[in-house]
Parts: C-alpha cells; structure tokens; sequence
C-alpha cells in the first residue's frame, strides 16, 4: 500500500492515490463488521462456485492444496482422489450436492 501510494502521489496521480487508500480502508472496515461478513457468507452460500470470484478462489485453493500433498509426498491414491474431485467439481463450478442419487441405489455407510 505505501509504495503504490507513494509511485501515486509522485506521478501527481492525487485521484489514484485516495483510491487506493479508500479500497484499502473499505476492506478494512468490512472485514470488521459482523452484519458485512454475515452477507457476504449468505450470497456465498447462496451463489457457491456459479460466482466468478469465489470459483477462482476455489480453484486456487484446491490447485495449491494439491500441490502441497504432492511435495509432502503424500500418497498417489489421495493425490488422484483430490485431483479428480478438483475435475468433477471445483473445476466446473459444481459441488457433490449437484449429483443426483437416485433413491433406489442410496444405501447408508457402514459405521465401524
């Protein structure tokens, strides 16, 4: 932030420059408002990975947390279940609840 303010004010960029710090300090300010958060958890919740920002985020996420399990040298098995799950899901916007189950092949999991 001071140094993009401070290229700003030295290019005589005034407008750039209190954009800047105003996008700083709106983040700043609805990060910390429980009712901004409580909103932006809902439209999430509501939208999930059809929103643009969030389905990037997601991929990030999931491509970086793919990568770690491959330099901790975790297991092939895992690996490849992450990554397809990356393909079925995060990848096309999508999640596990899109899947239909149809009713007569649903059979509850083992416990033990």
């Amino acid at each position: 932030l001071v140094e993009t303010v401070t290229r700003q004010m030295g290019a005589y960029d005034i407008s750039g420059a209190c954009l800047t710090v105003r996008t700083f300090l709106d983040a700043l300010t609805n990060w910390r408002s429980p009712l901004r958060r409580h909103r932006d958890w809902l439209a999430a919740a509501r939208t999930g990975l059809a929103d643009p920002q969030l389905a990037a985020a997601a991929l990030a996420c999931f491509t970086v947390a793919l990568d770690a399990l491959h330099r901790r040298g975790v297991g092939a098995r895992v690996q490849q279940a992450v990554a397809a799950f990356i393909e079925r899901y995060v990848a096309r916007g999508a999640c596990p609840a899109d899947d239909p189950v149809p009713p007569a092949t649903f059979t509850e999991p083992a416990l033990g």
